[in-house]
């Protein structure tokens, strides 16, 4: 129904989703141990939890560009059969839908990702069969109706969309999102709190196996192409919006993932000191911010006279991550998988509650209220105008358009 709970349930669960497909693609690849560190990496990162929490459309275009990626690397590794065919056909229905979702990217760039590795990795002779008609039957079939439809009943859609939204968009600054091109690298990295310090690892594993042979180091290879191409190809374009790259966070955490128990298993667990030491040095460094808010609160630029509403969230923020940088160091020396496990999701489960209970009073304030005297005040043929933004929760909220 029309309630708050139902549409924002939607991000949610398309997050939740998101990591349960991660943890089953990766657990086929390579076995439960990877997947289950791939799962707690990428649904305890803070960026993706954070953006399941926000009502957009771009949780969801993301996860329904992880099935079609993750569908295209499991069935490229099954024999002719049933179960291949279903894969390939997951593949052009994810597709679709994600077209459906948020326009063209949905397709073209899964596509994109799948042609550079098969060139790179050399992986050509395993495309084949890839049920080619009645794949795209498929795809015609649930993307193109709403497409022939709105175009029929707008005569300007077309231009609208393929030109000013898609073209118009990544070519020039027309929707005032221009961004330095390492925009989405710190985003990226500090996304991943807690475990950004174990990106550079995962990496220097692909680059490492980059010679050897087999479905394993194919699979690394697949998984950097991914990650690196959607970073890549958003960097390029004129308009940058930090939402743009969470269709990398699967395939950067199912790295993770791989390489944590590539290292337990050859028992290497000494690997993990690095990243443990960056995972403490931030933690620390978040404390002592935090911390620096609460004595100067006028630091910050907006919503300064909040602090002292959430003054024990934020403290308590302050103690989780100083503990954190304390016990992560700890857990560098010893290296212990229980242990050091044990920390990053901790950390991470505790931060994110806390910050869910400290983030609203800092967040832009909605037209709630406004919409609601609009929806009894306004009668039919009124005109409603909004100055300097457009307010997309005024619409919903209202019922007026």
């Amino acid at each position: 129904g029309p309630s708050e709970f139902a549409v924002r349930l939607v991000p949610a669960l398309f997050a939740l989703a998101g990591v349960l497909i991660t943890y089953s693609a990766v657990r086929r690849l390579h076995g439960r141990e990877a997947a289950l560190i791939s799962a707690c990496v990428l649904g305890t990162g803070t960026f993706y939890f954070a953006m399941g929490r926000i009502l957009t459309l771009d949780m969801v275009v993301a996860v329904l560009m992880t099935v079609t990626l993750f569908c295209f690397i499991l069935g490229v590794a099954e024999n002719p059969g049933r179960r291949r065919r279903m894969l390939f056909y997951g593949i052009y229905a994810s597709a679709a839908l994600a077209t459906l979702t948020k326009g063209l990217i949905g397709g073209l760039l899964p596509g994109a990702i799948f042609v550079i590795w098969l060139s790179v990795a050399g992986q050509w002779r395993r495309l084949l069969p890839l049920y080619l008609p009645t794949g795209l039957l498929i795809f015609a079939a649930i993307a193109a109706p709403w497409h022939v439809l709105v175009a029929r009943a707008n005569p300007d859609w077309a231009w609208f969309y393929f030109v000013h939204e898609h073209w118009l968009r990544f070519t020039t600054n027309i929707h005032g999102r221009a961004q330095p091109w390492w925009y989405f690298l710190p985003i990226l990295w500090f996304g991943f709190f807690p475990w950004c310090g174990f990106i550079w690892p995962s990496l220097r594993m692909v680059w490492r196996e980059r010679r050897e042979a087999g479905p394993a180091a194919a699979n690394f290879q697949y998984f950097a192409v991914w990650a690196v191409f959607i970073v890549f190809f958003f960097s390029i374009s004129d308009s940058k919006l930090a939402p743009y790259i969470l269709p990398a966070f699967p395939a950067i955490a199912a790295l993770i993932g791989i390489w944590f128990a590539q290292t337990l298993a050859d028992h290497r667990e000494t690997a993990w000191r690095w990243g443990l030491r960056t995972f403490s040095v931030v933690a620390g460094l978040l404390a002592v911010a935090f911390a620096v808010i609460m004595a100067k609160p006028t630091l910050l630029k907006h919503g300064s006279g909040h602090v002292g509403d959430v003054k024990p969230f934020l403290v308590g923020l302050v103690v989780v991550l100083a503990a954190a940088a304390v016990q992560g160091w700890r857990a560098s020396i010893r290296c212990k998988a229980r242990e050091v496990l044990g920390t990053m999701i901790g950390t991470a489960v505790l931060m994110l509650t806390l910050v869910t209970f400290a983030a609203p009073p800092f967040l832009r304030p909605g037209t709630k209220t406004l919409a609601d005297v609009a929806r009894h005040e306004f009668k039919p043929g009124d005109q409603i105008f909004t100055y300097h933004d457009f307010f997309h929760d005024f619409p919903y909220y209202s019922g007026l358009l």
